[in-house]
């Protein structure tokens, strides 16, 4: 996400956070080969939808997890900690 480049991805734990199906790549069941496959066709045969996916995909990486807001997050975290 953050090279701008287009998610394709199964609902696994982690993934399924990140990745706004439809919006920035797609997502499919863990168990769904063929549903894989077919994102897989659908991204590589349509190179409007990969750019726009990889443009959306790169700006949330870049706002959710730039090191500014990582180092905000976690000292957020360690106050309330210390709270």
């Amino acid at each position: 996400m953050s090279m701008g480049l287009p998610v394709i991805a199964t609902r696994a734990e982690g993934s399924a956070e990140l990745v706004r199906d439809g919006e920035t790549g797609r997502l499919v069941a863990i168990d769904d080969a063929i549903g894989l496959a077919s994102a897989i066709v659908e991204s590589a045969c349509n190179a409007g939808l990969r750019a726009q996916w990889g443009e959306r995909g790169q700006a949330v990486a870049r706002n959710k997890f730039s090191l500014a807001t990582m180092i905000t997050r976690y000292e957020q975290l360690f106050e309330s900690l210390l709270r």
